[in-house]
């Protein structure tokens, strides 16, 4: 996810296409969407507290890594 915020960022304006720019977001996105739906998961179905509770640490751990990346990122906002 990283990469790919790094990747809008880096775009040259020259190379920063709507396309280019929304790709690599929209790459960004689908990790995120992706490693969230595992952990709500594994937090609303796990028999086990410990599976429960992890889940739950790492689903704020991903909440304040989109707020790093992504609502807090000012050469990200620049960009758009």
């Amino acid at each position: 996810m990283t990469e790919a915020i790094n990747t809008i960022i880096a775009l040259k304006p020259s190379e920063r296409t709507r396309e280019a720019t929304l790709r690599a977001f929209d790459k960004a996105g689908a990790y995120i969407r992706s490693v969230s739906a595992v952990c709500s998961l594994i937090k609303e179905i796990s028999p086990h507290k410990e599976m429960r509770d992890a889940a739950q640490v790492a689903l704020q751990e991903l909440s304040n890594l989109m707020i790093d990346l992504i609502s807090g990122n000012k050469p990200l906002y620049k960009v758009f």
